[in-house]
């Protein structure tokens, strides 16, 4: 399923000329095969983790935490030419998409869940907020266990009661209060009063963090046109924006652009090396020699041939590949800081 952009395109079409039955649909398709693929990923690591690394808790967490971003990042960009940052920016339209064609449906509302409906909506706070110092895939799972039956999704389960989950809800909604996302906010208002709950402590709750509350409030989002001036792609949401302007404003310095920058360390600035490689090593804050060599250390030892030779050629592959990345990291880090 490469074209997930354009499945997640034509729902929006659907979407605007309020058929929400088929735009559902075809949000739903895209947002099975998106949560199949996570799930593959985390049975494999975690299946992994529990025969060779049960002996050391701390060894197994690492692992985990290390090699599920590269797994996850190689996987989508194969089987949906995108990579962890474009496809969180497709995950949050697609969910949005889908609890808008759920709740403005009159047949839809009511088949599902209000627990259901309250745990997309805050999987859909989190990815909003929540994602900037850690990888977006570990936000959602702390809230949702994939359950799949012979290599496809078959439930997602709520690792989170209603209440809690309403809680958490009502603790994040004002942080979107002044954003252009101030629209999920209304939309969960929306959802209260076509469920006969404007009355509720919840409703009053997250009335107060929309202004001017008008039912089914319209917002489109800013468009972009496409070099061929023929489609058009939606902007990357507000918080995912601020956070790539964020990394990379500073590192622009040459005349290459961000993306070039990011897929070729050979072309990127001085100053942008020194972030990126950086965060191969896992590094944070002012550290001596010796601890930036532990680190280096740690990360190597991930990826070694002994601890991937039973995960099949893929993930073999993608572990040479990272330990290819960790050494550059390393000397270009020996070469400049002069250790």
């Amino acid at each position: 399923m490469k074209n997930i952009v354009k499945i997640r395109e034509i729902g929006d079409y659907f979407l605007e000329k309020k058929d929400y039955e088929r735009a559902f649909y075809l949000y739903s398709e895209v947002y099975n095969q998106i949560w199949t693929e996570i799930a593959i990923i985390q049975n494999g690591i975690n299946n992994f983790s529990r025969e060779f690394l049960s002996f050391t808790i701390k060894a197994s967490i690492d692992f985990r935490k290390n090699f599920q971003l590269s797994a996850l990042n190689s996987t989508f960009l194969r089987e949906f030419d995108l990579d962890l940052d474009q496809m969180l920016n497709e995950f949050v339209f697609i969910i949005f998409g889908r609890l808008q064609s759920i709740i403005y449906s009159d047949e839809m509302i009511h088949k599902f869940t209000q627990a259901m409906i309250f745990h997309e909506f805050l999987l859909t706070y989190n990815l909003l907020i929540n994602v900037i110092e850690t990888n977006w895939v570990a936000v959602i799972s702390k809230y949702t266990s994939p359950i799949l039956e012979q290599k496809r999704l078959k439930t997602l389960l709520p690792l989170i009661k209603e209440q809690e989950a309403k809680k958490i809800i009502i603790e994040l909604a004002p942080k979107l209060k002044n954003t252009e996302w101030k629209i999920l906010n209304n939309l969960i208002l929306d959802y209260l009063v076509l469920t006969n709950q404007s009355n509720s402590h919840f409703f009053k709750e997250m009335r107060q963090n929309v202004q001017n509350y008008s039912f089914r409030y319209k917002k489109t989002f800013y468009k972009e046109e496409s070099e061929s001036g023929n489609n058009y792609t939606y902007r990357k949401y507000e918080r995912h924006e601020k956070y790539e302007e964020a990394n990379y404003s500073n590192y622009n310095s040459n005349s290459y652009s961000k993306s070039e920058q990011k897929e070729n360390p050979e072309i990127m600035s001085e100053e942008y090396k020194s972030i990126y490689y950086g965060q191969i090593l896992g590094l944070k804050g002012k550290l001596t020699k010796d601890e930036v060599r532990k680190h280096y250390i740690k990360m190597i030892s991930l990826y070694h041939p002994d601890k991937v030779s039973g995960l099949g050629k893929e993930l073999i592959d993608l572990a040479e590949s990272k330990t290819k990345e960790i050494n550059l990291a390393y000397e270009w880090l020996k070469k400049r800081y002069n250790f």
